[in-house]
């Protein structure tokens, strides 16, 4: 039977895949970040960062596509 220990190597296996499926899901919902400027999505957002790029308006999202957007910041 396997201790502890061999369980926590077992789910640190899967570590890089699921960041990598998050990411991609991220990349797929939240075209760009739309507090920062930025165009690069990744495991730095909090939560509650997440959540308002993806409710962000319409408005937000075209402005963003446009342009407009970046040259507010």
């Amino acid at each position: 039977m396997p201790d502890r220990i061999a369980y926590r190597e077992l789910a640190l296996s899967y570590e890089e895949e699921s960041q990598q499926q998050i990411i991609k899901y991220l990349n797929h919902q939240i075209k760009q970040d739309y507090l920062h400027g930025s165009r690069d999505i990744n495991l730095d957002l909090t939560i509650s960062e997440a959540s308002t790029l993806y409710q962000a308006s319409d408005k937000i999202k075209e402005m963003a596509d446009s342009g407009e957007l970046s040259q507010l910041h």
